[in-house]
């Protein structure tokens, strides 16, 4: 019996660190993959804002255009300073598009 005794500590000890380093590397991988996931959340947020920034941006753009084109006409005189409500549902939709 005496003779068991060291192969099977050896066994078992073989055994738990086995399984130490089996857990040690799952949650290594589970870190990694988390953190990839984490890196894709900010790129598509980041993507959102580049988005939302670029369309607000092109409204903007537009009402400056219309604007000056109707500078010294009859339409000119309906514009206050400010945002107009057809502007505001751009962006509103702008808004609700890219968020």
């Amino acid at each position: 019996m005496k003779k068991f005794i060291l192969p099977i500590a050896i066994l078992l000890a073989a055994i738990i660190l086995g399984g130490f380093y089996y857990a040690a590397v799952v949650y290594k991988q589970q870190s990694i993959e988390r953190q990839e996931q984490n890196a894709q959340n900010e790129k598509i947020e980041q993507d959102k804002k580049t988005a939302l920034y670029n369309c607000i941006a092109e409204v903007d753009n537009q009402w400056a255009s219309y604007i000056e084109s109707v500078k010294g006409t009859s339409l000119a005189n309906q514009f206050v300073h400010g945002i107009t409500p057809a502007q505001q549902a751009e962006l509103d939709n702008c808004n609700n598009e890219y968020k």
